[in-house]
This record gives C-alpha cells, structure tokens and sequence, in this order.
C-alpha cells in the first residue's frame, strides 16, 4: 500500500493526549480517546494490506502473523523486561503478585481480561498498575485472530456485499458497546466486542477504497478540517462521565474516518499532520505508548503523591526519548528480515514470551516474593494489613437475602447499614462487644437512602443506581418484619451524594441535587427508621485528605523511610468535602452523629497511626486492625446503644 504520511501525523495526534491525560493534566480530560483513534487507524491500515493480499490471491496467514510478531512484540517484550527489576525493588507483595498477573496475561495478549477482573471497588489503584495500558493491544490482537479469517472467508465476495455486511458488523457492536456503556461499563471499555466496531470502521475505510479519494477543493479541505475538529474537541471536551465506546466515541471516531479519507497531501490538515515533527512523534507513537504508563507508575509508587506536573512532563519526555531508543535500535531491526528471520523472530518470541509468563506465574504462584524484602514476616505481614475490609463476610456485599454468615445471631438488634463505610464498622463493633447482636445489609457506593441512588461514571451508571434502589428497599422491608432490631447504623462518605459532580436517581429522573435536597431525604430515611422503632446512629467517615494514608504507611514501612507525608491535617480534612461536613451538621441536629475526628484528631493533625496500628487500608476505609482498635478506644457498642 502506499505510504501516508498523514497517517503517521494522525498517530502522533492520538498518542500525545493519551500520555497527557495519564499524566493527569486536566486540560485533556478526554485524552482517553486517542486509543479509539488508535482502533481506527489500525483496522485500516491492516484490513488495507489484508484485502488486498486477498483479492491479489497472496495472502499468508503465517505471513501475516509474522508482521504482527516484527510490529508489537520486540518493543513490548523489552518494556516487560524492563519493568521487571523496578517492580522487585519498589513493589510490596500484593501489588508485585499482581505485576506478575499482568506480565503473564500480555504475553497471551488477555491483560483486557485481567484488568477488568481487578476493576472492582477494592481493586488497586490504576494509576499504580505498570502495564494497564496493555489492554488496547490485547483488544487489538484478539481481533487480528479472527478477522483475517473472516476475511478469507468472504474473499470471494464482491466489494459492495463485503461492504454491507462489515457495516453491519459495525452497527451491531456499536449498539453492543451502548448497551453496554449503560449496563456494564467497564465490561464494555475493556473487552473485543464493543470495542471491535471501531477497528471495523477503519476496515470499512479500507474495503471502501477510503485511500482512493482525490482530496481536492474546498469540500475536501473542510472534511478535513471537521474530522480534526471533531478529534481535537473529544481530546479537550470529553471525561470519564462520557459513555466511551457508546455513541459518544463516535465523535473521535467520524473525525478519525474524515481525516483518513479526505486529510491527502494537498489539504491543510494534510499538509499539517504531514510536518515532519508530527511524522517523527507518529513514527515512535507505538514505544511511545509503551512507555508513558511504566514511568509513570513507578514515579507515583517511588515518591508516593509527590509527583508534581514539572515530574510528569520530564517523564513524558523521556517517554519519547525511550520510545525513539527503542523504534532505532528495537523496533526498526527487527522488522527487517534480513537481518532477523523468519524463524528466529518466532523462536525468539516464544522463547522470550515464555520466560516471562514463567516469571509470571512464579510471583503469582509465591504470593508476591516477599522475601524480596531483607525482613519478610514484615513483608507478609504488610500484605495481610492491606487486605479489603468487608465486614463480616464479603458475599454480604450487595445480597438482596440476609444468610446466617451475613448476621451474628438468629435475633440481631443492630443493623449495619451503608457502603463500604459501614462494612468496615462491623470489626470495630464486634471489638469493642464480641457477642453484639449484629447484621450487615452493606453494598458498595450505595448510601443509606430509601429512595436516593448515586450515579458516578464509569462504573456506577444509571443500571447500578437502580440495583441500589432495589437493595435499600429490600433493606427497609427486613426492617420492617424484624421488630427485634433496635438501632440502625448508617454509614458512607456521603460525598458521592454531594461532591459538586454528583447525579443521583431520583423517582425515575437524573438530578444534579443540592446539599438541602440530600437532606431531606436522608432525614426522611432517618425519620421512617424511628417510626419504626429503630434508633438510628450516622457515623462519620474517618478524617482524609484525599492521599491513601494505609497504603502510605506501608510504603514507607516498605522502604523504611519518614512517615510525615503520611499525615492528615485538620485543614486537609475540612477541605477534602465541604460539603459533607455541612450535611453532616445539619443531620447532627436532630440526630445522633458519631465523628471520628473527634477521637482521631488534635488540634492540628489526625491520627493514621497508633502504636504500630495502620489505621487505614486505603486513602477512606479503616483497616481490620484499624477498625478494631478504633472500637475498642471509642466504644463502638457504647456510643451506638448508650451502655457501657
């Protein structure tokens, strides 16, 4: 196929953003989508040669995957490589055992799989994860399985019914992936078929003749002109709340379409993704993507949240220093045949791919190498302190039916009701009376509301908010039939209810509510419970500031350095939720609302840790040992029942 260097521009447009948006820059909020403009590239560019190798009759499958092999693997081979002896230094157990996850499922090109698998609410932090980026080649590599197939298949096809029926494959997964945007977001974001309809444009681009078309005149210049606009705008407009790969990502993905069709030689954009800077960027765009994720994780797990925005721009240029080393001196000879062959390209890879899913499923298999450290019983011990805290069993998360495992006896007279803030009350409870008649009714981001549900993109939409509803109200009805219960403790952050991004659902509607709206309906919750008999008690969330105090901690017990960084401030606290603290005092009004500052907190800072007590397990939820020593020192049982 012909060579076009626009193309390569068009890369260099889509990488930048993608690196600026992991930097955490928030003018590109939307630079998430450089990955769909990614899709669309690729399924044109690929479906171009495949086509037409077919149609000319010459098409190798063994060929074709020899071109995959030369293209992806030497560069992402060398970055797992070369992640490997960070990860051993800086890595405590859990967070190296799941390196050693990941490591393996991208040499099977599965890391999509895993991550969606470890997105769920207790999951490590993304932005800590060396390899997450590795999910958009694996999507990439599962479709490269079956489409050339496909296309074989329907080589005999004359091009207007090829056409249709890929057309038609691209309609229904576009419709897969909206559905799913709504229902089961992160599934959508991550897996082969709702993202497949965005490499099946660009192979739509390629059966279509899209690199045929003459661009010239104004028509021309201005699709051109659009197709950059509509990229550049989802680069600058979008964030996580936008429904990506729904029909939002249809925004990058014409402009990608317009730009590959009309954006020749001879049009302004053309001429501007043709410069040959933007070529140069393009042409690395691949190392460059590799990079960006691994140097920016160990920056954040070495100097903790002290990565400042100067840091992240050194690092991104050295992204695109390494991504220039590695596209000479890696990517560029091994795509030459001549000097690597066919058979040592594919021993090579199996050798060297083996090795690391080896290396994989060894720190899987050994629980994270804590002997790594020079004191392992602190290693293990680290990984056990870290450990989620669910309350009394964590099948009780979000179950409609309360089991025997989910209550500490057959007549509970206290019920624990709320988010993950109340599931880790459930220790500090049982701390401070062990034989405390308790039952957990606990789901994750679901506050306790009746008729109230958060909304909060991308993994609680409008789906979750009502399984929400569905669970607080088959709350309400134990409550109603269990007249042995006598005081409800609720518990949540509140913020998901009134951080000034918040949407609920609300009888049928999506509102953006006001601090006096919560208000009202949690005192309406509030109001029905004592009608009912049932004495309610609000406990506060533990003081934060936004920065993960457990994992802190056990970082620098890790290294052994100063744990100063670590501390919350009486200022950081007020300001980290405003407005959580006025609903709060508004609530405290006319009902019991028990603040753990109170107990953690002196005149300037707060408590994270006491007499080698982690306090936290995570920037918001205490710790096991944390929630039973807080029990214990606050008398849990005391304050909700009013005994001794």
């Amino acid at each position: 196929m012909q060579y076009r260097r626009e193309i390569d521009g068009l890369r260099a447009v889509a990488v930048v953003p993608v690196i600026l948006f992991h930097a955490g820059f928030e003018a590109f909020s939307g630079g998430f989508v450089g990955v769909d403009v990614f899709f669309v590239i690729s399924g044109y560019l690929i479906t171009t040669i495949i086509h037409g190798e077919v149609r000319e009759g010459t098409f190798s499958l063994v060929r074709f995957y020899e071109r995959r092999i030369r293209r992806i693997l030497p560069a992402l081979i060398l970055v797992c490589l070369a992640c490997i002896p960070f990860a051993w230094l800086w890595m405590m157990p859990n967070e190296f055992r799941r390196f050693a996850q990941s490591l393996v499922a991208v040499n099977v090109f599965a890391s999509n799989i895993l991550f969606l698998r470890e997105s769920g609410y207790f999951a490590a932090a993304a932005e800590l994860k060396p390899l997450l980026h590795t999910w958009s080649l694996a999507v990439e590599e599962q479709f490269y399985v079956v489409f050339p197939l496909l296309l074989l298949l329907l080589g005999k096809l004359g091009r207007k019914s090829l056409l249709l029926l890929l057309a038609a494959l691209v309609v229904m997964s576009l419709g897969l992936a909206e559905w799913g945007a709504r229902a089961y977001p992160l599934a959508s974001f991550y897996l082969l078929p709702t993202r497949a309809w965005e490499l099946g444009v660009g192979a739509v681009l390629a059966v279509g003749g899209a690199g045929l078309v003459s661009a010239v005149g104004w028509r021309a210049q201005a699709a051109a002109a659009i197709g950059l606009g509509l990229v550049g705008s989802a680069f600058f407009l979008f964030d996580r709340s936008f429904s990506v790969p729904g029909l939002w990502a249809l925004i990058p993905v014409s402009g990608t379409a317009l730009i590959i069709i009309y954006a020749r030689h001879d049009t302004l954009v053309g001429k501007l993704l043709g410069w040959k800077p933007v070529v140069g960027i393009g042409l690395i765009s691949y190392s460059a993507y590799l990079w960006h994720q691994p140097l920016f994780a160990f920056a954040r797990i070495r100097l903790w949240d002290e990565v400042s925005d100067a840091t992240y721009l050194g690092l991104s240029g050295l992204a695109l220093v390494l991504a220039y080393l590695s596209w000479r001196f890696v990517e560029q000879p091994f795509r030459n045949k001549s000097v690597f062959s066919r058979k040592m390209i594919f021993s090579g890879a199996a050798g060297l791919s083996a090795t690391l899913i080896a290396f994989g499923v060894f720190g899987h298999k050994s629980h994270g190498i804590p002997d790594r450290h020079a004191d392992r019983a602190l290693a293990v011990n680290l990984e056990k302190r870290l450990q989620g805290n669910r309350g009394l069993k964590a099948d009780c998360n979000g179950a409609l039916e309360v089991t025997a495992d989910c209550k500490t006896g057959e007549i509970p007279q206290i019920i624990v009701w709320g988010d993950s803030h109340a599931m880790h009350l459930v220790d500090g409870i049982l701390a401070s009376k062990p034989d405390a008649a308790i039952v957990q009714r606990t789901k994750s981001h679901c506050g306790p509301f009746f008729d109230l549900a958060p909304i909060s993109f991308p993994q609680y939409n409008e789906a979750k908010a009502l399984a929400c509803l569905e669970f607080n109200r088959a709350v309400q009805n134990y409550i109603a039939e269990n007249k042995s219960l006598k005081y409800a403790v609720l518990a949540s952050p509140f913020s998901q209810y009134l951080n000034d991004e918040a949407r609920v659902y609300y009888q049928g509607a999506v509102l953006n509510p006001e601090t006096g709206f919560v208000i009202e309906r949690f005192e309406a919750t509030l109001d029905w419970l004592v009608q009912n008999g049932v004495t309610p008690i609000v406990f506060a969330s533990p003081p934060r500031n936004g920065r993960n105090s457990g994992l802190c901690l056990a970082r620098n017990t890790w290294f052994g350095t100063e744990r100063t960084q670590c501390r919350i401030t009486i200022a950081d606290n007020v300001s980290s939720a405003p407005n959580v603290a006025a609903f709060l005092g508004e609530i405290a009004k006319k009902y019991q609302v028990v603040a753990m500052q109170d107990f953690l907190c002196g005149d300037r800072d707060c408590m994270v840790e006491e007499d080698g007590v982690l306090i936290y397990r995570d920037g918001a939820h205490l710790s096991h040992e944390g929630a039973r020593h807080l029990g214990k020192m606050m008398n849990f049982y005391g304050l909700i029942t009013g005994r001794e």
